[in-house]
């Protein structure tokens, strides 16, 4: 039987290096951040352009309403009847799914949207997994602004699916 106790100092290093990891892209010389559109984006933080990582270079900013819960992890750009997956690293996707999560349950309800203006960019073609069901997939370079409310000026339409389209 392995002791427990000598394991618990490697435990709380994680999370320091996650965090040192996250501080070490920034930079003070690249100014503040950007204001967020709403108080409701105070769930995460607003970023300029400027201080998204330099992959991030050829990321257009795109505004739309993102959807995450069981299979589901997309956005759909303001005014249009399209749907894409959306890609991203760990880090990034956690705080939008979070922001999702807690609008799920407050209306008790799985597939709640949220506005969101994110860096984005064209990803490969999915070949496998709810994705291939999709209008094609995106990168996430970074979150501009996330907000649970969604404004007149980006409707989600009725031909966006939120969910996986089951026996396509």
């Amino acid at each position: 039987m392995m002791p427990s106790a000598p394991f618990a100092p490697n435990l709380l290093w994680l999370p320091a290096s996650v965090l040192l990891l996250g501080l070490a892209g920034c930079d003070k010389a690249a100014g503040p951040a950007a204001p967020a559109s709403s108080a409701a984006s105070a769930a995460l933080p607003a970023a300029s352009a400027a201080a998204l990582p330099a992959s991030s270079a050829a990321a257009t900013l795109v505004k739309g309403i993102y959807t995450w819960g069981p299979a589901v992890e997309t956005f759909s750009p303001c005014n249009t009847d399209k749907t894409y997956w959306l890609e991203g690293s760990e880090a990034a996707l956690a705080p939008l799914q979070a922001l999702a999560m807690k609008k799920a349950d407050a209306a008790n309800e799985a597939y709640q949207p949220i506005y969101v203006e994110l860096q984005t960019s064209p990803a490969d073609k999915p070949t496998d997994g709810f994705a291939v069901y999709y209008d094609g997939m995106l990168h996430l370079h970074g979150v501009v602004v996330s907000s649970p409310d969604i404004p007149e000026s980006c409707p989600l339409l009725e031909d966006n699916e939120a969910t996986p389209p089951i026996g396509k």
